[in-house]
């Protein structure tokens, strides 16, 4: 897939280098802290999918506990199924939504994934957004934060997405 950003922190760590890479339309910023603070390692990573063509984005952000693990078990296991969110991803957007809620769920609930769980070190945080078109969707489990930038939003003061617990 030409249009992917997969790292996690073991692979290069950003301590003391912040980094901001601009792949076509969208800025990657990593930082995985300051040494002299005693960071010496980042649990951190992200997974990006992209088309122009379609007019979407599949982001995914991790932020990890203990270990890169967790993140490593998390992205490993949506890019298993990438084929299954592109054909997703090309439907209209509502059955998209519809449909990648009820993928990640089929994944994050699988037996295969919770015992994968228990036999790692650490946790990690899970922020996975999809804008498609004009609209945004997203699924959270921790404390990721989603900023999102548009001139609309900005000239109302409006520059996070806050979610509410709902079942």
């Amino acid at each position: 897939m030409n249009n992917c950003i997969s790292w996690v922190g073991s692979a290069q760590t950003f301590i003391d280098e912040p980094s901001v890479v601009q792949y076509k339309h969208i800025n990657l910023g990593r930082l995985g802290g300051n040494s002299k603070t005693g960071q010496n390692k980042n649990e951190d990573g992200c997974l990006i999918w992209w088309s122009l063509e379609q007019n979407w984005e599949f982001i995914m952000l991790l932020d990890a506990h203990s270990s890169d693990d967790s993140a490593k078990l998390i992205t490993h296991y949506i890019m298993e199924a990438r084929f299954d969110f592109l054909r997703i991803l090309e439907l209209p957007v509502q059955q998209s939504f519809q449909l990648i809620k009820e993928k990640l769920l089929h994944i994050f609930n699988s037996n295969t994934f919770l015992t994968d769980c228990k036999n790692i070190k650490g946790e990690s945080s899970c922020l996975i957004v999809l804008r498609k078109e004009k609209y945004i969707w997203w699924f959270s489990v921790g404390d990721c934060l989603l900023y999102y930038f548009h001139p609309d939003l900005i000239r109302l003061g409006q520059f996070s997405i806050e979610s509410k617990t709902v079942f």
